[in-house]
């Protein structure tokens, strides 16, 4: 076993997607609260162990599928860095560990990662085959994370804020699948049969039809929360940020497959840097 093979199977790139919790943190002026952002990061970690057990189990059960899928061979268990005993090992302590910090933390937080696991276990086994559901089940695990920051903190945010990280979700998830089709091309069906369900065609028109109403409902988020009306000023940077990631996804560029890419890419970062500086500076 090697370290860069362990690395791998835990998917500490992919991490990020857990910053969604900290979001009821920011949103309710409780930044700069030390103890609030020490239990909010203590909950990011939780959600993180969840997440690699998650992968990891993941992993073994598309441990065959994988050796056969030209983006997916070169995993730690398909070749090798990782033995199986060892992918089981750490996932069960991943999972006792992500839950033993989240009981410390609170009963109710305790749900969130427990729902996580259920919800993406029933996903790696069954849900992924059915086309739609798939995209829904991936869109509902980001909704937990960031709810999971309200209970956390006991604090309440706007629904257009969750409704956000819902449609945000469910826009990466159809990006990454119309990805997949490009780069797979003929095989896509027979490497994942939900590719007999969607064509290049219905997944532009939902690409579309999810960014627009992602696009709208930041506008309205700006406009009727109860918040300073300067938020405004973030929308052409938001709107920016989307129409970046449009065109990774019609372009076949791969950071619509691997979404942890778009981190690589200047614009993108400058856009998402000049985001929360004007939220933060408006927010506080």
């Amino acid at each position: 076993m090697c370290f860069k093979g362990l690395v791998s199977l835990l998917r500490i790139s992919r991490w990020y997607k857990n910053l969604v919790i900290f979001i009821p943190l920011v949103f309710t002026n409780n930044l700069f609260n030390l103890n609030s952002l020490l239990i909010t990061f203590l909950g990011f970690f939780s959600l993180c162990l969840m997440s690699s057990a998650n992968y990891t189990i993941n992993d073994l059960f598309d441990f065959n599928s994988d050796k056969l899928n030209p983006l997916k061979k070169n995993k730690p268990l398909v070749k090798g860095l990782i033995s199986v005993k060892s992918a089981v090992f750490f996932s069960i302590v991943l999972i006792v560990s992500s839950l033993l910090i989240a009981y410390y933390l609170s009963f109710g937080f305790f749900l969130f990662p427990v729902a996580l696991f259920f919800s993406t276990l029933a996903y790696t086994v069954l849900l992924k085959k059915v086309p739609l559901i798939d995209l829904l089940v991936i869109a509902l695990n980001f909704y937990l994370r960031t709810t999971s920051g309200t209970y956390l903190l006991n604090v309440v945010i706007s629904p257009w804020l969750i409704l956000m990280i819902f449609l945000v979700a469910l826009f990466l998830g159809l990006g990454k699948r119309y990805g997949e089709l490009l780069i797979l091309g003929p095989k896509a069906s027979k490497l994942r049969s939900v590719f007999n369900f969607y064509s290049a065609d219905l997944l532009k028109s939902m690409i579309n039809i999810v960014s627009s109403m992602l696009l709208l409902g930041y506008c309205f988020y700006t406009f009727l929360a109860q918040t300073n009306p300067l938020i405004m000023l973030s929308i052409p940077v938001f709107f920016f940020a989307v129409f970046r990631y449009l065109y990774f996804i019609y372009s076949g560029n791969k950071a619509s497959v691997e979404s942890q890419l778009v981190f690589k890419d200047k614009q993108f970062i400058i856009a998402l840097l000049c985001w929360i500086l004007i939220v933060v500076l408006v927010l506080y």
